[in-house]
């Protein structure tokens, strides 16, 4: 998963750190490592992130976890691109399987 910060025009991929898990709290635990590292607590106002219950979730979802964390709200900016790579990959299986 690419944790990337974008600011006037200009982006930077920050790390590309490997998570055991699919779970919330693997997810926003990459990620706040990373804003802590780099120094970016105060700068984040946004995020970009698939829609999946991991990130979304109301209660252990990286999203919420990650406001928490930095203790004020963010945009927030699903992105439903990959929603479909999921509903793809569910089809292309029950038809490779039958």
């Amino acid at each position: 998963m690419p944790i990337l910060v974008s600011t006037m025009g200009e982006k930077k991929l920050l790390d590309i750190p490997k998570i055991a898990a699919g779970t919330g709290h693997a997810v926003v635990h990459a990620v706040h490592s990373d804003i802590q590292e780099w120094e970016l607590d105060n700068l984040v106002h946004a995020m970009c992130f698939d829609t999946t219950s991991s990130n979304t979730g109301q209660l252990s979802g990286a999203c919420v976890m990650l406001e928490q964390l930095l203790g004020r709200p963010l945009l927030h900016l699903g992105c439903r691109h990959h929603v479909l790579e999921l509903v793809l990959a569910a089809a292309f299986d029950m038809f490779h399987h039958s």
